[in-house]
């Protein structure tokens, strides 16, 4: 009996033992996992940082088109330390990087990432911009940063003003040039005044005013803008894509919108949009 005795103690702390490292690596495999998914979590939001840091950026230049030609001192995200005996902005080489939260964030808790000091749950980017090519090739390098936790991810986009090269046909304005003097006559400074506005304007356009509308025969075989809405009649044709600032051209559900809520309305057309047409945020183009 005390040999039997002993072959069960020893079973017992067999399976104890067992069991005790089933359990515990089973729980290390739990912390690897949740660490993991924590890590990626972090990994994607620094990412979503980066990409705002590079829209923010890209906002600011098309609300202002010289925005490159200067480094913005009260943009917090582009602060940096700047060697030099007269940094820009006060930036010397002792001024820590500048970082940005996303706009209306909170922390988990609830608490607003546009505290001061920004909260360190909060998501930031920060972006460096490099113009110094800009005046050569008119890129604009955006470099941006988004941190989230410990684990930081960056992007590098380049920016490149549009050009009349990238475009067929362009126009500010669907009317015909209020400085023609064999429509509007000589010096005719009342046409410029009111023929210069868009279909939507408030005031409108005057009536007087000649607009260009595209008709039967008409064949367009390149990328089309007007910042402007475009009129036309009959079945012209588009063979490149088509785009317009008219604010009726919205998408709908993320689709491409009606032809119908893209153009102002007017009876008998049928146009050909070989390539489609949408919605684009008004353009500025520079001179070539």
């Amino acid at each position: 009996m005390r040999g039997d005795d002993g072959i069960a103690l020893i079973l017992v702390v067999s399976v104890g033992f067992i069991v005790t490292t089933l359990m515990a690596t089973l729980m290390a495999y739990t912390v690897l996992s949740v660490t993991h998914a924590r890590k990626e979590q972090d990994y994607q939001a620094a990412l979503s940082a980066a990409q705002a840091g590079v829209d923010d950026y890209l906002s600011h230049l098309n609300a202002n088109n010289v925005y490159w030609q200067s480094t913005d001192c009260a943009n917090g995200a582009m602060q940096r330390p700047m060697p030099g005996a007269r940094p820009t902005c006060g930036w010397d080489s002792t001024i820590p990087v500048g970082w940005r939260s996303l706009a209306g964030a909170q922390t988990p808790s609830g608490v607003s990432c546009s505290t001061m000091p920004t909260p360190v749950a909060c998501t930031v980017y920060h972006y460096d911009v490099d113009a110094s090519g800009t005046l050569g090739n008119g890129t604009i390098s955006v470099t941006s940063t988004g941190r989230s936790k410990a684990v930081s991810r960056s992007i590098r986009v380049s920016v490149r003003r549009q050009s009349f090269g990238d475009f067929l046909y362009f126009t500010d304005y669907e009317t015909v040039d209020p400085s023609n003097p064999f429509v509007y006559g000589f010096n005719n400074t009342q046409a410029a005044s009111v023929c210069a506005r868009h279909y939507w304007d408030n005031p409108p356009r005057n009536p007087g005013c000649v607009n260009i509308n595209f008709i039967d025969g008409d064949t367009i075989n390149g990328p089309l803008h007007s910042n402007d809405a475009i009129l036309m009649s009959g079945s012209p044709q588009f063979n490149g894509p088509v785009t317009t600032a008219y604010p009726s051209c919205q998408p709908t559900g993320g689709a491409a919108p009606p032809a119908s809520s893209c153009l102002p309305q007017r009876r008998k057309r049928q146009p050909l949009f070989c390539q489609g047409h949408q919605l684009r945020q008004p353009t500025a183009v520079a001179s070539q």
